[in-house]
């Protein structure tokens, strides 16, 4: 059977303090970089259990991997935080939850997004070529597409909201 690791907090605790060191931070100004108050990080510090979401902050915040924080491996891996936005780490988290089938729901829908947007930007660039926008039918279909959109895009939201709920 393969050994799992505990949480090893004074190593993780450790790993954060030399990161912060080499920004030239202190536990303020990384509680203010994550958006939250003065003392959060000391708040995080003292607390036995603090929440997963804490390490996945951290991690952006200091530009390292997870695992590195968490001692699952000690190679520093720096990752690019300014091209992973909140939104794609809680639509990535949210994914590991779900089943392969409801993974593969979640992609016919993305892809259904995709073909509406593409579908949209050809009626729209042949609605300039050819003047179509008084043309009554179109501009319904047009309407209907941004509508379709615009439920699809608060389903999202909706999904998202219920998902940080789940994480917090």
């Amino acid at each position: 059977m393969k050994e799992i690791k505990k949480l090893n907090t004074e190593l993780f605790w450790q790993r954060v303090d030399s990161l912060m060191k080499k920004k030239k931070i202190n536990d303020s100004q990384l509680s203010q970089d994550l958006g939250r108050s003065k003392s959060y990080i000391y708040s995080c510090r003292i607390s036995p259990n603090f929440k997963v979401s804490v390490i996945f902050e951290l991690a952006q915040a200091l530009d390292c991997s997870s695992d590195y924080l968490l001692g699952l491996t000690d190679t520093f891996t720096p990752i690019r935080s300014d091209s992973i936005s909140k939104t794609d780490i809680i639509i990535s988290n949210a994914l590991k939850l779900l089943s392969e089938s409801q993974k593969l729901e979640v992609l016919e829908y993305i892809s259904s997004l995709s073909t509406k947007t593409e579908k949209y930007a050809s009626l729209y660039k042949d609605d300039i070529a050819v003047t179509l926008a008084s043309d009554k039918a179109n501009n319904e279909l047009i309407q209907q597409e941004l509508n379709d959109i615009t439920v699809s895009v608060n389903k999202i939201k909706k999904s998202i909201e219920n998902l940080e709920k789940l994480n917090s």
